[in-house]
């Protein structure tokens, strides 16, 4: 835990000094603050989260963000023939695994020629907290195991683990816009990935 937010705060104070000695470099132009947002979003997926985060981006397309998110993925120890509890409306979630994370990121991004069409990538490094369900077997009154039947814990785990994201963003204004993003966390515990919607509402684009 010590080494994680040790980490995390070098990373901090060395993250903005990245951004802006590659602004330096942008010598030929004048480098501003371009865009200064909010976002929030959800996941697609069955088993629900959601996200919300800031952004900064520089007139040279580069920039940084930090973000927090949580997600629910079937649980990865599920038994196989574990008895799923079917809601009355016929859906069968089954147990999940509840993974919440805190990203910092370096952005780079790439205009079009459409003002309200933009792609970039991020990366960086987050802090991970990994809540798993684990399974045990319920033995019947004869003492042999019952087949589906299981009693559940949650154990919680933390580790580091690297963020990656590819994003379009669709700044439908100047001061609201959303983006569609596809993200990739590598870690130990378990390497997931997700398919998201956010909205930006702040400084998403320059005046036209």
């Amino acid at each position: 835990m010590k080494n994680a937010i040790l980490f995390t705060g070098l990373f901090a104070l060395l993250f903005p000094q990245m951004v802006f000695s590659q602004a330096k470099k942008t010598s030929d132009q004048k480098t501003k603050l371009s865009n200064l947002y909010l976002s929030f979003g959800i996941p697609i997926s069955q088993y629900g989260g959601g996200s919300a985060g800031i952004a900064m981006l520089l007139s040279n397309d580069f920039g940084t963000s930090i973000s927090w998110n949580i997600i629910d993925k079937k649980a990865k120890n599920t038994p196989s023939n574990y008895s799923n509890c079917c809601s009355s409306s016929g859906k069968c979630r089954g147990p999940t695994d509840n993974i919440y994370s805190i990203s910092l990121r370096l952005i780079k991004e790439f205009p079009t020629l459409d003002k309200n069409l933009r792609y970039g990538f991020e990366g960086g490094p987050s802090f991970i907290r990994y809540i798993e369900t684990e399974f045990k077997s319920i033995p019947n009154n004869s003492g042999l195991t019952n087949p589906g039947n299981y009693s559940k814990t949650r154990i919680e785990k933390k580790t580091l683990g690297l963020s990656l994201k590819a994003k379009l963003k669709f700044p439908l204004t100047n001061v609201l816009g959303f983006e569609l993003a596809a993200n990739l966390n590598i870690n130990q515990i378990r390497t997931f990935t997700s398919i998201g919607i956010h909205m930006m509402l702040g400084k998403v684009r320059e005046r036209i």
